[in-house]
């Protein structure tokens, strides 16, 4: 039997957690050094269903919590799990502000975790996109074809991509470049387009391909656009950066 980690070092966490089955489970991404990747987190007593392409291997550290202790556990987890994401490896705070207080940042990373996928929607990304990657803000991607270089697009520069556009409970098409002549370009960071294109193109290479899930809070938000986007409405782009500059 193998001996559980009690400690991780020189590993980035990301502060958005991954919810689901109602908040029931909850872990966070930790990425090591080599680029593997491991989530740590808790799961409340009861019966889940998780569907996964490969066999992964699940690692427990307390068979049971009291119901009240649980919420504590999960408070206090998710809490030093944010102040351990906003700790760069050279150990400086990761503040705008490096002299604003720790507890002030504690509070707005706590208020940014409060978006949760529904419950539709979580179920569906554990069946379709099992091992996928996470963005810093929720956001969920799979690689399809690696691109080429080591440059990413940045804030501020003009992207362009080719992208079909489909609601993620059903497949429904709602857009795509190829419908308007042409790839779409854009400015990146711009307030004109989805906040979720930066998470989108995360990390991206040129030529890279790849399927992205954008969760409500990074799409249209929690009412929609009227007669055709409904209310909390996650987003799948098929993606493919074609340049940028």
């Amino acid at each position: 039997m193998s001996t559980i980690a009690t400690q991780f070092d020189g590993v980035t966490v990301h502060t958005k957690a991954n919810v689901y089955f109602d908040g029931n489970v909850v872990s966070h991404s930790v990425i090591f050094a080599d680029k593997s990747k491991k989530t740590l987190g808790l799961i409340r007593p009861g019966s889940y269903h998780f569907g996964t392409a490969a066999a992964e291997r699940m690692e427990i550290s307390s068979r049971s919590l009291p119901p009240m202790r649980s919420f504590f556990v999960l408070l206090g987890l998710g809490t030093i799990l944010l102040t351990i994401a906003i700790v760069v490896r050279s150990g400086k705070l990761m503040r705008d502000n490096p002299g604003e207080p720790i507890n002030a940042a504690m509070r707005r990373a706590l208020a940014d975790r409060a978006y949760q996928w529904p419950e539709a929607d979580a179920a569906r990304l554990a069946r379709e996109f099992p091992g996928a990657d996470d963005t810093v803000n929720g956001a969920r991607y799979r690689t399809l074809l690696p691109g080429t270089g080591t440059a990413s697009p940045a804030k501020g520069q003009l992207v362009s991509v080719n992208y079909t556009a489909r609601l993620f409970a059903n497949g429904e098409k709602l857009d795509a470049s190829a419908d308007h002549d042409g790839y779409y370009n854009f400015v990146l960071g711009q307030p004109n387009v989805l906040p979720g294109w930066g998470d989108a193109l995360e990390n991206m290479r040129k030529g890279e391909r790849r399927h992205v899930v954008l969760p409500y809070w990074l799409a249209y938000g929690e009412k929609g656009q009227r007669g055709r986007i409904p209310a909390k409405a996650a987003i799948l782009l098929e993606l493919e950066l074609v340049d940028f500059k």
